[in-house]
């Protein structure tokens, strides 16, 4: 694969030899070759590097990304039903003795609102995830050999690698603790039905640190 070259270089092809000397036709094409340069190929190289390149895109351009791949970058707890009771105080309690916040010894923790902000580095882990599990042939070898790669380049410890258990499920196993936050990702994106990790249709995952 070649390189992105956004560098746009006029002179050879404009400036031909018998008017080369020629200072103000000179001066008009080298300065015309300068805006180019200075507007045009940093444009494009700006583009290439906070969009287009998954591994060095900004948060926009992995918004993009997310749009491309299909893949909230955000993601949380369903509401709960408006019938299940709640812990917690009414600022302006009801006339009857009925209220939607239940006092202390009868009321239940709302999940409502509950999610998780992911940082720049997250959302680029998933997403190439995502990526992965979009151009793979989905087997444990091709996993595991990039798996390999992506996560410490992600700045987590030890290492990620997925085992077939033989019996219709996978395990995707840790060697050190990533942290709970990337664990409840990947059940809320694997429970979303956003397969970030490549397994086949009817075949169960867990996940187990070492």
């Amino acid at each position: 694969m070649y390189p992105f070259n956004p560098k746009i270089n006029i002179l050879p092809g404009v400036l031909i030899w018998q008017y080369d000397q020629t200072k103000a036709l000179g001066g008009l094409i080298k300065s015309k070759n300068k805006w180019y340069e200075d507007i045009i190929t940093q444009t494009y190289r700006d583009w290439y590097n906070n969009v287009f390149n998954l591994l060095t895109a900004n948060d926009f351009g992995l918004d993009v990304w997310s749009i491309i791949l299909n893949l909230p970058l955000s993601m949380g707890n369903e509401p709960d039903s408006p019938e299940k009771k709640l812990w917690g105080f009414d600022i302006n309690p009801p006339a009857a003795p009925i209220s939607n916040n239940q006092n202390f010894n009868h009321g239940n923790f709302t999940t409502t609102g509950q999610g998780f902000n992911l940082s720049t580095e997250e959302k680029r882990f998933i997403l190439r995830l995502r990526y992965f599990s979009f151009v793979s042939r989905g087997t444990i070898p091709d996993a595991n050999q990039f798996f390999l790669k992506v996560y410490p380049e992600a700045g987590y410890p030890g290492q990620m690698y997925l085992v077939d258990n033989k019996d219709m499920t996978l395990t995707l196993f840790f060697t050190e603790d990533p942290g709970d936050k990337l664990i409840r990702i990947l059940q809320v994106y694997n429970e979303a039905l956003y397969n970030l990790i490549p397994r086949p249709v009817g075949v169960k995952l867990f996940i187990t640190i070492l």
